[in-house]
């Protein structure tokens, strides 16, 4: 809904100032989490991944979750200890990864703070992963 379309849908001052109001705040919850944390584009995405490995980040659960991204696309999902392999792969401004036996691709949005990444799915998720230690 563009502005002009909520000023002329107001009724009185209360409604306006209630549609004013909701759309502050739509605005601040588009905001990241963390105002460190700034996206990542298509060759920042290639760099921060290829060759590395990273280790989710989950304080309400006691298992080991590890991603494993290969130069070249192969990648590896890792739950205490049980592998999945996978592809993954860049597109547009993009971490995309497909998970045999699916022939489909999930795209994610990535943001960075340090070392940090935040892999963003379209549903709203947020999957914090940290560089595993060497």
């Amino acid at each position: 809904m563009e502005m002009a379309l909520v000023f002329q849908c107001c009724t009185g001052f209360d409604a306006c100032m209630k549609e004013i109001f909701q759309l502050l705040l739509v605005g601040l919850l588009a905001v990241p989490a963390n105002a460190d944390e700034r996206p990542l584009l298509g060759a920042q995405i290639l760099e921060q991944l290829n060759g590395k490995s990273f280790q989710q980040v989950r304080p309400t659960t006691t298992r080991h979750i590890e991603q494993i991204f290969q130069v070249g696309g192969a990648t590896q999902f890792v739950v205490d200890g049980q592998y999945q392999h996978g592809l993954w792969k860049v597109e547009g401004n993009k971490y995309c990864s497909s998970w045999p036996p699916a022939e489909d691709w999930d795209c994610y949005d990535l943001l960075q703070d340090g070392t940090t990444i935040v892999f963003l799915s379209s549903r709203g998720a947020r999957y914090v992963m940290v560089p595993t230690a060497p």
